[in-house]
């Protein structure tokens, strides 16, 4: 498992407490507490969203700094590269 950054975990907690998270944004972060980067689409297979309500809460929750783009990958279907997102990781060195 990869360790999350402590600036997101606070981001994060700061949010919940202040009840600043919207319903499908907690689906969205409850899905990626895997630590599993996923795509927009991979998103929306897993949470039945649409998904242009994907990439409005996702986009919400990169400006507040809880989650990052960590990634790229091509999408199998359209071979365009699809932006990774989830927890941002801590740098090593």
């Amino acid at each position: 498992m990869n360790a999350v950054t402590d600036t997101s975990r606070e981001a994060y907690w700061s949010l919940v407490a202040e009840r600043k998270l919207q319903p499908m944004e907690e689906v969205i972060l409850g899905l990626l507490a895997d630590n599993i980067p996923r795509t927009r689409k991979e998103i929306r297979d897993a949470t039945g969203m649409e998904l242009s309500g994907v990439c409005g809460r996702v986009n919400s929750l990169l400006a507040s700094g809880v989650v990052d783009v960590i990634g790229e990958k091509t999408d199998p279907g359209t071979r365009k590269r699809q932006e990774l997102i989830g927890f941002r990781q801590p740098k090593l060195f």
